[in-house]
C-alpha cells in the first residue's frame, strides 16, 4: 500500500508539474492583446466579456487560431478595441491588398466595409476545444494562479521538507545504533 501511494504521489507531482509550466508558459506568452500567442496559432478562451462577436461558440470554449495565408473569402479572425481589451471579431474577407510585408484586408460587417491592418490579424484557421477556455481562463487569473499553482507548489515543497526531516533523522537513529554496537564490542572486549 505504501509503494502504490508514493506511486501516486509521484503521478500528481508529475502533473502539477505540467500545470505549472503550461501556465506560465501561458502567461509569459501573452500577446499585445492579452491573449496567449505561439508563433502563428493564437488561444481565445469564449467568455462573455471577450467574445461577443463570436456567436456560434459556445462559453468556455478554447479556440486556436492560425494564421495561414489569408485570401478572398476566408473567414478572416481579428482584434476590435474596446474600453481596457479587446475584443475578437469574425468577418468575410473581400479583399487583399498587400504592401510589403504588411497587407490590408476589407472585411464586409453587416452591410459596411472595413479595413483590419494586419497587426489586428489573429488568423483564418480555427480549432475548437469544449471546456478547456474555462480552465485556461482560470488557471490565468490570479485566484487561478494562486489556487492551480501557487497552493499545490507549496504542498510539494512542504512534503519534500518533511522526506529530507524523515530521511535526516532516520539516518541519525541508524549512525547512532551503529555507535552503540561499537561501544557494546569495545566492553566485551575490555573486559576479556
Amino acid at each position: 500500500m505504501k509503494k502504490f501511494l508514493l506511486i501516486l504521489w509521484g503521478f500528481v507531482e508529475f502533473i502539477i508539474i505540467i500545470c505549472v509550466f503550461f501556465t506560465i508558459t501561458c502567461i509569459l506568452f501573452t500577446n499585445d492583446y492579452g491573449y496567449t500567442q505561439f508563433g502563428s496559432y493564437t488561444f481565445i478562451n469564449i467568455n462573455k466579456k471577450t467574445t461577443k462577436n463570436l456567436k456560434k461558440y459556445k462559453e468556455n470554449d478554447l479556440l486556436i487560431i492560425e494564421n495561414n495565408n489569408i485570401k478572398k473569402d476566408d473567414t478572416l479572425y481579428y482584434y476590435i478595441p474596446k474600453a481596457k481589451y479587446y475584443n475578437v471579431n469574425s468577418a468575410k474577407v473581400t479583399d487583399v491588398l498587400k504592401e510589403g510585408t504588411d497587407s490590408i484586408y476589407t472585411v464586409k460587417v453587416k452591410e459596411n466595409l472595413e479595413s483590419i491592418t494586419s497587426n489586428r490579424v489573429l488568423g483564418n484557421k480555427i480549432s475548437t476545444y469544449h471546456n478547456l477556455g474555462g480552465i485556461l481562463y482560470f488557471l490565468t487569473s490570479k485566484t487561478g494562479f494562486i489556487i492551480g499553482i501557487i497552493f499545490p507548489i507549496i504542498i510539494m515543497l512542504i512534503y519534500q521538507i518533511y522526506k529530507l526531516y524523515i530521511s535526516t533523522r532516520y539516518d541519525e537513529e541508524e549512525y547512532d545504533e551503529d555507535e552503540e554496537i561499537k561501544k557494546l564490542n569495545k566492553r566485551k572486549k575490555s573486559k576479556k
